[in-house]
């Protein structure tokens, strides 16, 4: 009977220990693969965030474009070339590109002017400018300068040019010049001898494109 009861305990004790250990196992193992489920799928979460990052990082942003800017700047840029060719042409042509057009019929250096309060030397420019525009240009002695061979700016020189006046010669004051005709006068600059005159500049009153005439080199020679 003892005997009896004794194996009745053991088996009962097997029991316990199985049942304990399949609860273990299953909540222990449950657990640990829930866990890790948990983390493989905040994993791929991660990684498909990083992704889609990783996709607007290099792809960036970018504007659309107005097909109608891009017309009108493609026909701006052609305007413009255009005007560049027509320049290089007339210059080679030996036209001049502005709207006016000056000729230099006499250039003479001299020590003085009688009535001038200057000193001097000065140098005498006679030119004839034609407005080749469609509009009238206006002239004015302060819009005209002259650039020696050292890249010096000499302006009109008030003085000699009101010297010369005085003696009944035409010097260029303030002329509106029409569409098609010329004006032609004098121009009086100081210069010393060591200084020789390179460019004629020429901007109309009220603005307008700075004008720029290479003398000849008769006129650069004196």
């Amino acid at each position: 009977m003892k005997a009896l009861a004794g194996r009745f305990a053991a088996i009962t004790l097997a029991a316990v220990v199985l049942c304990v250990g399949g609860y273990w196992f299953f909540f222990a193992g449950g657990s640990a693969r829930l866990l890790a489920g948990s983390s493989q799928q905040a994993a791929s979460t991660s990684s498909q965030e990083k992704a889609q990052e990783g996709k607007a990082a290099k792809g960036g942003e970018a504007a659309a474009v107005d097909a109608k800017d891009v017309k009108e700047a493609q026909e701006k840029a052609k305007e413009e070339a255009d005007k560049e060719k027509e320049k290089e042409k007339k210059k080679k042509e030996g036209k001049s590109p502005y709207s006016l057009q000056v000729m230099i019929l006499e250039a003479k250096r001299v020590e003085s002017i009688e009535g001038a309060k200057e000193d001097g030397p000065f140098l005498i420019v006679k030119a004839s400018i034609a407005n080749a525009d469609k509009q009238p240009v206006s002239v004015v002695p302060q819009g005209i300068s002259l650039t020696d061979s050292d890249q010096e700016r000499h302006s009109v020189s008030k003085d000699g040019m009101a010297a010369l006046a005085a003696r009944q010669t035409p010097v260029f004051n303030a002329v509106d010049i029409p569409p098609g005709a010329a004006a032609t006068a004098s121009l009086v600059f100081e210069l010393d001898a060591d200084e020789h005159p390179s460019v004629l500049t020429i901007q109309p009153a009220g603005g307008g494109d700075v004008m720029k005439f290479h003398l000849p080199e008769s006129v650069k020679g004196i």
